[in-house]
């Protein structure tokens, strides 16, 4: 059997030796690694800190597409690669990887495994870069670089961590990437915690048994093929009855037009059963403007905000139950140039008062959408795609029909996709806005299921 490559790439300031100090002992001496793998490192110039008039070093861009030269060229015989990267290396990584995605190339790289990878950038960037003359390196690594927000957006957007199985390793010692920018999103199902280790010492380990080492052993180890892509474990189902829901016949629950009768306070507080925030709050600022509710975020990039309607019985005053209800709202989504690849704004389903738990059904740009749930690991995505039916720049009126484990999905009354999943039954309807952006909502409804319908 052809052997792997594990394919070493340090971080700023760091380099071969160093950086990996007890890692390739380790490895060679473990005779399952041994078997089936040789090691390589990948070598650029760095440093933490840059004297004036001294040698620039590259930029995270240029060392992308030297790593690319390498693993053409010195490292041509191996058919699976495994990317082991600390820090700074591991969006040299990623960048080198959107750029093989964005050529059609054939990705040899089966694995990337991310030690304290700052992949939403590093605060202590943003102030070492005052001290240290004109250091690019370090200019890319602030949380504010331009290149953070277009390295996770066109991730997202071409689904590169679908193509390759990835790691995120957190060190919760860690002082220079904080615990998010490690794990990229909360959420995230594809992460390990060293709980003794910083930001160095992670990447040092001094025995086998150290956990450092056995995450990489285990991770180099686990079997991959052509068809080992990791997509969502959602089942497929058929198209079904509701594709033609007669929405101007529906028999409504709550609509909420966002029009209050006048200006009091009393009146904007029977709106969303006076959940709606006016004002500032935290990251998040909200108004009434013009019939619709405007969210604005400035700064939260992980930040989401939802509100939920309960709906009474006019009679009897019992709580009706919407967990297999229909909801549909009117969204439109105003990016700005701080808005991530998170940004997005639609419907939560099924939501439970005591937990926070929910489902949630969100159009983003570039006509994209997702559905997600939160539960107790976080957010998790369930499906996520592309639709025709999505409208650029404008209004979109997102759906969503509840049947059981059943959802499906609808954008400007067309059917897009039906979904299942078993884990919340019971639960309120609501709107929700994801990271940084602007957001105008309008014409929330929740409908009366039609009877005799069904999604079989």
């Amino acid at each position: 059997m052809a052997k792997e490559l594990v394919l070493f790439i340090h971080g700023l300031g760091g380099n071969p030796t160093d950086t990996w100090r007890g890692f390739p002992e380790i490895v060679q001496a473990d005779e399952d690694l041994r078997s089936c793998a040789d090691l390589g490192y990948f070598h650029y110039p760095t440093s933490l800190f840059r004297v004036p008039f001294s040698k620039k070093f590259p930029r995270i861009q240029t060392l992308a597409r030297a790593l690319r030269t390498q693993i053409t060229n010195t490292f041509k015989e191996y058919e699976v690669i495994t990317l082991v990267c600390h820090s700074l290396g591991g969006l040299i990584a990623r960048k080198y990887l959107i750029d093989e995605v964005q050529r059609g190339s054939p990705l040899r790289v089966k694995r990337l495994l991310l030690f304290a990878v700052p992949n939403n950038g590093a605060s202590m960037a943003s102030v070492a870069k005052h001290i240290s003359w004109w250091h690019g390196q370090l200019v890319q690594l602030c949380k504010t670089s331009d290149l953070i927000d277009e390295l996770n957006e066109v991730w997202f957007t071409l689904k590169v961590g679908e193509k390759v199985r990835v790691k995120y390793v957190v060190a919760a010692q860690d002082k220079v990437v904080d615990e998010i920018s490690a794990r990229s999103f909360w959420g995230n199902p594809d992460v390990e915690v060293l709980a003794d280790r910083g930001h160095r010492n992670c990447v040092k380990p001094s025995k086998p048994s150290d956990l450092s080492f056995l995450i990489l052993k285990n991770f180099v180890l686990s079997p991959v093929s052509d068809d080992d892509v990791r997509a969502p474990a959602v089942k497929q189902i058929q198209p079904f009855q509701f594709k033609d829901v007669p929405w101007g016949s529906l028999q409504p629950l709550y609509i909420e037009s966002f029009t209050p009768y006048d200006e009091s306070p009393q009146t904007r507080q029977r709106i969303f059963g006076g959940s709606l925030i006016y004002g500032q709050r935290d990251a998040w600022s909200g108004e009434l403007v013009g019939g619709t509710y405007q969210l604005r975020n400035t700064e939260g990039k992980n930040d989401a905000h939802y509100f939920y309607a309960q709906v009474f019985d006019n009679v009897t005053s019992e709580a009706i139950d919407t967990s297999e209800a229909i909801a549909s709202v009117d969204v439109k989504i105003d990016f700005t140039e701080n808005s991530t690849a998170f940004t997005g704004a639609g419907l939560i389903y099924r939501f439970n008062l005591q937990t926070k738990f929910y489902y949630a059904f969100v159009i983003q740009r570039d006509h994209s959408f997702m559905f997600y749930k939160r539960n107790a690991n976080g957010y998790q995505e369930i499906y996520s795609g592309h639709s025709d039916s999505i409208r650029t720049g404008v209004i979109n009126k997102l759906a969503i029909v509840g049947n059981g484990p059943v959802f499906h999905l609808f954008f400007n009354d067309a059917w897009i996709k039906t979904l299942e999943d078993t884990e919340f039954e019971l639960g309120e309807v609501g709107i929700i806005a994801m990271s940084i952006g602007v957001t105008s909502f309008d014409n929330f409804a929740i409908y009366k299921t039609p009877i005799g319908t069904t999604s079989k």
